[in-house]
């Protein structure tokens, strides 16, 4: 049994994290901002220890680590995202993403612990050569993608200086129960379940999802790593699916009619045309691959919500 915090932890992905590590009988943290809604981990409160501080906030964040005193501390801290104007949105995320990792990484320099894991995104390789290896010069071309390697950067950049270990771990597109409908994948389960139709734009653009529990997997695998290092570490299927197709799976899985489903055009804010990990160094290095294809995750996820677990 260890001692686990993760930032982020009423989360999407972070409140699956801790389901997880409960099971398996570790000590569970988990620290949220103050306006935190804390209901994906309502069913399981009780057994884990919240702690309440704001990544631009030091002293909050110190106080945290102190009294967690963790030994593996996850970093799923969400980058501000928006609908503002390009260079808002980027002043935003940028605070977020790269000030904010810089406040946590010295509030774990107080109270160290044997290592942090920092969950990336797929969006930092934007238009790299395809399918995206760690070794290629990323390309992002969102501001998002751009602020999140940032912090990338920062984070291998610092590593040799902090008195703990640190990974990264590239996400590829999560989806699962619980995620917030501001996402396509569950937009269109929510859609479809309604009887109500949802326009895809860009349809044929291809990504790499992943269900929310390999990711949770994932970055449990990586922060057992033998050797850990702060070089990127791809968690993806390494399958690539066009929207297209993701959106006919959810429709044959739902029982929905296809006529639900409206193609659009492509939008100035989409991102890369094509995204796909490759993953052979998560398997060499921490021993991980994904296990749940899309179609089985898709079943799991309106599993979940049909009985009344979402």
């Amino acid at each position: 049994m260890s001692r686990a915090l993760i930032i982020g932890g009423a989360g999407f992905v972070g409140s699956r994290l801790a389901r997880r590590l409960l099971d398996r009988g570790d000590e569970v943290h988990i620290l949220v901002r103050p306006t935190t809604s804390l209901w994906r981990i309502e069913r399981f409160r009780d057994q884990i220890a919240i702690h309440v501080a704001d990544v631009g906030d030091l002293e909050s964040l110190t106080r945290s680590f102190a009294a967690a005193r963790a030994e593996v501390v996850y970093c799923l801290a969400r980058a501000a995202r928006g609908a503002e104007s390009p260079l808002r949105e980027a002043d935003s995320l940028a605070a977020s993403a790269v000030g904010g990792l810089i406040r946590i990484l010295r509030a774990a320099e107080t109270t160290p612990p044997r290592v942090l894991v920092r969950a990336g995104t797929i969006a930092e390789y934007g238009e790299a050569a395809y399918p995206n290896d760690e070794t290629v010069r990323e390309r992002p071309v969102t501001a998002y993608g751009a602020a999140m390697l940032a912090g990338t950067h920062f984070l291998s950049a610092l590593a040799s200086s902090l008195p703990y270990r640190v990974v990264n771990g590239r996400l590829a597109l999560v989806y699962g129960p619980k995620q917030s409908t501001e996402f396509l994948i569950p937009l269109i389960v929510q859609r479809c379940l309604a009887g109500e139709p949802v326009t895809i734009n860009d349809p044929d653009s291809s990504r790499d999802f992943i269900y929310v529990d390999d990711a949770a997997r994932g970055l449990i695998a990586l922060a057992e790593m033998k050797d850990p290092t702060a070089d990127p570490i791809n968690l993806g299927s390494g399958r690539p699916l066009t929207m297209r197709e993701a959106a006919d799976v959810i429709v044959k899985a739902a029982g929905a009619s296809p006529s639900l489903i409206n193609r659009g055009a492509r939008s100035p804010r989409a991102g890369a045309k094509k995204l796909l990990l490759t993953t052979e160094r998560a398997m060499s290095l921490a021993g991980w691959r994904a296990a749940i294809p899309f179609e089985e995750g898709i079943l799991r996820m309106l599993r979940e919500i049909r009985s009344g677990q979402e």
